[in-house]
């Protein structure tokens, strides 16, 4: 029975040492190391495109129900998503566009680009010139050549660690068994080591939440000069009445109402066309801008490890119950039940 039992421990060892082994490669194929993800809902830009359909029903009424048909199809919940996926030795950069009804949803172009990682750590193999920084994300990227290197050393311990277990079939199975435990251990590390590098290195979520929170203190109105200088309380703020200010500081009209009717009498002939046309201009692109300030500030960055973490963990999970194993064969040993057992066919009746 226990000739069955070290038998069966044998063959388990060398069948989860390769299968860890597998699940290494995997995690070092995928290109999702760290993801990186920004939504932007089409509810934030609800009134921009309103504005748009009203532009165009006045001054294009040809194309004014296709527009008007093409916005009102969008639900609110449509969405855009903008992706960068690292790997250990590319980048890609995706867009994404869910929620759309069909057939809009259809011929909405899902654009992929994807390019070598040193293209920040050496942008001058690829003619970019020295005025090119690549600084904001270079550590990233030397944190994924480090954990390749990682990666390949921890592969290079499961060839080793198989080799030891073939070998330990033949001879000297108690220092093979010591050998494996180390290897798999060293392994384990390998593999943690570049899980940890790339987690500890990607530093973009923090990045965006600082200037995220300086945008929004800035975007107040009752801060500084980017606040919004239509709607805020300040003194300075234009007049409604599109008039030129108590100095005559203001040397053009309001972007929201313009001139008065009174003063546009005054105005050459076909000036109040070209006067309601350059205000409905200034209404789209407050409106813009107040959407634009409104998705910025609820907008969030999702950052995360996707499938290598998975595959990494199930590997070092193998690993060590490959390490268990070994340590249970090698008390059997020692206890002296079967030190000279060779791998063969054992019939369990």
């Amino acid at each position: 029975m226990a000739i069955v039992i070290q038998t069966l421990i044998r063959y388990l060892i060398l069948a989860l040492t390769l299968i860890a082994g597998l699940f290494l490669v995997l995690s070092i194929a995928r290109q999702d190391w760290m993801r990186e993800e920004i939504t932007i809902q089409y509810s934030y830009f609800e009134n921009y495109f309103q504005a748009i359909k009203n532009l165009t029903a006045t001054f294009v009424p040809a194309y004014a129900k296709t527009v008007a048909n093409f916005i009102d199809s969008i639900p609110n919940g449509a969405s855009a998503s903008i992706m960068a996926h690292f790997g250990l030795k590319q980048t890609c950069l995706m867009s994404k566009w869910d929620g759309f009804r069909n057939p809009v949803q259809l011929a909405l172009p899902k654009i992929q680009w994807c390019f070598k990682n040193d293209l920040f750590t050496n942008p001058k193999k690829y003619n970019l010139g020295d005025n090119v920084s690549m600084e904001m994300i270079e550590d990233e990227a030397k944190a994924l050549s480090n954990a390749y290197i990682c990666m390949v050393i921890a592969l290079i311990c499961v060839a080793i660690a198989i080799m030891v277990i073939v070998i330990k079939a033949f001879k000297w199975p108690v220092q093979c068994l010591l050998g494996t435990v180390v290897i798999c251990l060293c392994a384990c590390v390998c593999v943690c080591a570049a899980l940890g590098l790339v987690h500890g290195s990607f530093k973009f979520k923090d990045d965006f939440n600082k200037a995220k929170r300086a945008f929004t203190y800035y975007s107040n109105p009752r801060q500084g000069s980017y606040g919004n200088s239509y709607n805020g309380d300040s003194s300075r703020n234009r007049r409604d009445d599109g008039s030129t200010g108590y100095s005559g500081h203001y040397t053009t009209p309001g972007p929201v109402t313009g001139y008065q009717p009174a003063e546009q009498e005054y105005n050459p002939a076909g000036a109040g066309q070209m006067g309601q046309f350059s205000n409905t201009i200034g209404m789209l692109v407050a409106a813009g801008q107040k959407d634009m300030i409104n998705m910025i500030k609820h907008i969030e960055l999702k950052e995360s490890i996707g499938s290598p973490l998975t595959l990494a963990g199930l590997g070092i999970g193998l690993l060590l119950v490959v390490i268990l194993l070994s340590i249970v064969e090698y008390f059997m040993l020692k206890k002296g039940s079967a030190s000279e057992i060779k791998y063969q066919n054992v019939t369990l009746t």
